[in-house]
């Protein structure tokens, strides 16, 4: 009696343990996929602190320091000019490289915030996102950035309206003559279209990269005078047979041909 028992419960058990092994087989569950990690693409920012040397830094002008990303591009609004080139984001480092940018004179204070912030940012600075937070940190500075969700990054210039606002002679930027306006618009197969201030134009604009050649600008023959006159001809200057230097960022665009003319707009 006692034997068959113990034949019994030595059957019971393992047959209870294969059912238990055979439920675990089948039982087995995928570890769940690691979270994406964070990214800056897409993106812009707006700073909400700025310490240097262990100490606040008060920014010159009203304005913060703005950094907007574009797949491979950075766009910096640090004050007085605008700031453009490339950049990396892989293994904590910030690498920003070929900063370009606009030569608008300003005042002593906020050229020396420019400097600044070009030197802090070729300086490869660590970054951290957190939420909507962003951290660059230097050895000896650090910027503190909040994403700037009302602003949106500009990803391509195609099929949007740009007003100008500004011209670029050299190391300084003027207003459009009082009375008169200029724009341009950037079209589906690298076609382009605008006003000059006194006659309209098309043409052909090739996107290469932060560079765009404009080339077979036909523009309509109506006759001006005075300040819609030298507008045009500025516009023309600028833009007819060049291939300029474009950054953009923040509803803003400016473009830069080698000789250091150019425009500035604002996204219509």
């Amino acid at each position: 009696m006692t034997t068959r028992r113990l034949i019994g419960s030595t059957l019971l058990t393992a047959v209870l343990a294969s059912g238990c092994a055979a439920a675990t087989e089948h039982d087995t569950v995928s570890p769940a996929a690691p979270p994406a990690a964070p990214t800056v693409t897409g993106k812009a920012f707006r700073s909400t602190e700025v310490v240097d040397s262990g100490k606040p830094k008060q920014l010159a002008g009203k304005q913060p320091i703005r950094i907007t990303f574009r797949g491979d591009k950075i766009a910096v609004q640090a004050g007085c000019n605008g700031m453009g080139g490339q950049v990396t984001t892989t293994g904590g480092k910030l690498v920003a490289k070929d900063l370009a940018g606009t030569l608008i004179a300003c005042d002593p204070p906020l050229m020396a915030q420019d400097t600044w912030v070009r030197s802090f940012l070729t300086a490869s600075p660590a970054w951290k996102l957190d939420g909507q937070t962003l951290v660059l940190t230097t050895a000896s500075a650090r910027i503190t950035l909040t994403e700037d969700t009302a602003a949106k990054p500009v990803t391509s210039l195609t099929d949007t309206n740009w007003t100008a606002t500004s011209l670029v002679a050299g190391a300084t930027a003027g207003s459009l003559p009082a009375g008169t306006s200029a724009d341009l618009t950037f079209g589906p197969g690298s076609t382009v279209s605008g006003h000059t201030g006194c006659n309209a134009f098309t043409g052909t604009a090739t996107l290469t990269g932060n560079s765009v050649k404009f080339s077979k600008l036909t523009i309509t023959r109506k006759g001006c005078a005075g300040a819609k006159a030298d507008l045009e001809k500025q516009v023309v200057a600028a833009l007819d047979g060049k291939t300029v230097t474009w950054s953009a960022g923040d509803g803003t665009l400016t473009l830069t041909t080698p000789d250091g003319q150019g425009l500035q707009f604002s996204k219509k």
